[in-house]
């Protein structure tokens, strides 16, 4: 029996069963290219891809039968022939000035320690642990586990680029090995990271044009004005304005202006400290925020921004860039959103997009 280990939060899916008799006559491959575009792999034409998600990162399976969610969720055995798996997740902000080695220390800890605690029945040891190792050009770092009480073996690669952490695994039994290996090599030899493009974009403004920003082309806008707020809406999907709910957005950008601040006692003007609370306040109830640019200050304006995950009820997880702004009066928040499935494809074009925001009531620095 093999475990699939998904680490997004530690969490372990249970009950996947290797089973031996995989056909090694998998004769065609094709490549896979992941619709965030970070990464592509060659593999068996006939194989089926399951894709995870969880706030921060993305997990894609592959294997000859597809694995259901669900039913993994509900302890339901499923049967395998064989398994090769890529995970890309943000590493914790307080973690990411680590050296790669000392990272992996911590992490693996926490890995071992959690299998430990949750499977206490789990018979594992482990081979090679932090073994040097260079993938595909890529240099990181193999580990080796080995389920004594089913004999099969579970080999990861680890590296980082940038933020992110990668996983590469692949599982074969020792009675199948020879069977499996040639396919699970190919796919191993044949993965490459990928850097996701900006895309080409057009400038988007409010009637007024005290908004301005540049984002992907054809997409959608929507204004309202309600109790001294202005909203402006772009997004990928289309919301017809009387059922608009940033919520039902899944890929887009809103900006919201507060003006005359200094009539909401909580968002005094260039009030460093209240900012930040309310950054921080938004952020309480779910993932530790990821501050990506810092904060600037001077006597005229304080900005801040921040990345985070949301996860709802219904189970939909957003990704976000949140940049907040106070200056001239006025107080500004930018939400810049989309599924965590392709926040990677996007948060290149994001952050250009950042750069390009022009606020006409904040523009005396």
């Amino acid at each position: 029996m093999i475990k699939i280990k998904n680490y997004l939060k530690l969490l372990v899916i249970p009950l996947l069963l290797l089973v031996g008799g995989c056909n090694n006559q998998f004769s065609k491959f094709e490549t896979f290219v992941a619709p965030n575009k970070t990464f592509s792999i060659q593999t068996p034409k006939d194989w089926a891809v399951s894709e995870f998600h969880e706030v921060g990162g993305t997990s894609f399976f592959f294997s000859p039968n597809k694995i259901e969610l669900d039913a993994v969720l509900k302890g339901e055995t499923i049967i395998l022939e064989a398994m090769f798996k890529v995970m890309i997740r943000d590493i914790k902000y307080q973690r990411r000035k680590l050296e790669f080695k000392e990272f992996m220390n911590v992490y693996l800890e926490d890995k071992y320690r959690y299998l430990k605690k949750t499977y206490k029945d789990l018979n594992m040891v482990s081979k090679g642990i932090q073994d040097d190792y260079i993938l595909n050009g890529l240099k990181g770092m193999r580990t080796h586990d080995y389920h004594i009480e089913d004999n099969d073996n579970d080999i990861t690669f680890y590296t980082r680029q940038g933020n992110k952490l990668i996983e590469i695994n692949y599982t074969y039994l020792d009675t199948t090995k020879e069977k499996v290996m040639p396919t699970l090599e190919k796919m191993l030899s044949s993965v490459k990271l990928l850097s996701p493009a900006i895309l080409k974009t057009e400038l988007y403004q409010n009637q007024s044009k005290t908004f301005q920003i540049n984002l992907p082309e054809k997409w959608h806008t929507i204004e309202a004005h309600k109790k001294g707020i202005n909203y402006f809406s772009i997004s990928k999907n289309y919301v017809p304005r009387e059922e608009f709910n940033f919520e039902k957005i899944k890929t887009g950008v809103m900006i919201i202006e507060i003006e005359n601040i200094e009539k909401h006692q909580e968002l005094k003007p260039y009030n460093y400290a209240a900012i930040l609370n309310r950054a921080n306040h938004s952020v309480n109830s779910i993932n530790q925020p990821h501050l990506i640019f810092g904060i600037k200050t001077n006597k005229k304006q304080v900005a801040t921004s921040y990345e985070r995950g949301l996860q709802f009820k219904s189970g939909y997880i957003s990704h976000e860039i949140i940049y907040f702004r106070a200056a001239n009066g006025s107080y500004y928040e930018v939400l810049l959103k989309s599924e965590e499935s392709l926040f990677d494809l996007y948060k290149p074009t994001f952050e250009a997009a950042l750069n390009t925001l022009k606020l006409s009531r904040a523009s005396n620095e």
